[in-house]
This record gives C-alpha cells, sequence and structure tokens, in this order.
C-alpha cells in the first residue's frame, strides 16, 4: 500500500497538477510494528493531516472489531511525521505511537481531525453508521482516549468521509 503525491501550480485547483509531477511513495503503510504485536492483515482506510502538515494520521483497519483494550484490537490510529511540513518525501512512521480505537464491533472507514488537532472523529460502518469522537491530552496521539462520545448517523451506507466547517 502505497501514497501519491501530486503538485498544483495553483492552490486547491486540481486543473493545476504538473503532469508528470507526482511522487509515489510505495510500502508506506506495510511494516511490521512490535510495539503493536501486529500480525494480521489490515486496510488503511483515510488518512489526515494536522493543520500545520507535520504529523499525518492513518486509520488501520482489521476488520476484527472488538473492544478498546481487546489484545486482537487492530483497528488503530497511526502517527506519522514530516520533518518539512507538507513534503511527503520527509515523511517517516512513528513507530509506537498510535492509538486503539473503540469500535464496537463495527469496523472503522473514515477519520476526521479537529482544526485545534486535539479531537479525532471516526465512521464507522457495516449496518449502522455511527460517528465516534476521540480527544488527544497532548500532541502525543499516544494519549488519545474515547470521549465516551458517538452518533448514530445511519444505516447501510458506508461513511466514505467525514468533513466539518472551518469552525468545527
Amino acid at each position: 500500500i502505497g501514497l501519491t503525491e501530486l503538485h498544483m501550480t495553483v492552490p486547491w485547483d486540481i486543473s493545476s497538477v504538473v503532469s508528470g509531477s507526482d511522487s509515489y511513495y510505495p510500502g508506506l503503510f506495510e511494516y511490521w510494528d512490535p510495539s503493536i504485536n501486529d500480525t494480521s492483515n489490515f486496510s488503511i482506510h483515510d488518512i489526515v493531516f494536522n493543520s500545520e502538515g507535520t504529523k499525518m494520521y492513518a486509520l488501520r483497519a482489521d476488520g476484527s472489531g472488538g473492544s478498546l483494550n481487546s489484545p486482537n484490537n487492530y483497528d488503530q490510529i497511526l502517527q506519522y511525521s514530516m520533518t518539512i511540513p507538507w513534503d511527503l518525501s520527509t515523511l517517516s512512521r512513528d513507530v509506537g505511537v498510535y492509538m486503539p480505537i473503540w469500535n464496537d464491533g463495527y469496523r472503522p472507514y473514515s477519520l476526521a481531525i479537529s482544526s485545534d488537532n486535539k479531537k479525532f472523529y471516526i465512521g464507522t460502518f457495516p449496518g449502522s453508521t455511527y460517528i465516534y469522537q476521540y480527544s488527544l491530552a497532548n500532541e502525543n496521539l499516544s494519549s488519545g482516549t474515547y470521549d465516551n462520545k458517538s452518533i448514530f448517523v445511519g444505516s447501510g451506507n458506508a461513511p466514505m468521509g467525514i468533513t466539518f466547517s472551518n469552525d468545527g
């Protein structure tokens, strides 16, 4: 599993993508992390960036469901850092830095982060679709905890994205 970066001459205008300017980072999400006892198959369902462009977070799901403290819960948010903001060529995995996800037996599909980088929101599926809220105690992703807050947003459709207005 990899990640492709495209370059544009006009910010936020996809018609200005420079032909041949793409960079592909293969194997970015393929790793074995002994801190997680990672032996399962998994998928990266979504990625988000912090507002400064110095951190990237990947929503990792193995589909097994389970409770937050289950040793078999491999549904997590993983953290990556960039030494130059928004430059994927400087991206590296922060091994051992992750946040387990409480998913109540549903598979996580989508991820959002608040503009102040202090809250994460995770959309789940199949069956019923919920959005769960998590908070960080500090800038370390491992400080994240489930806020015991969720909202039912429908059934039958997987949430392919979560978006908030600029003011939340």
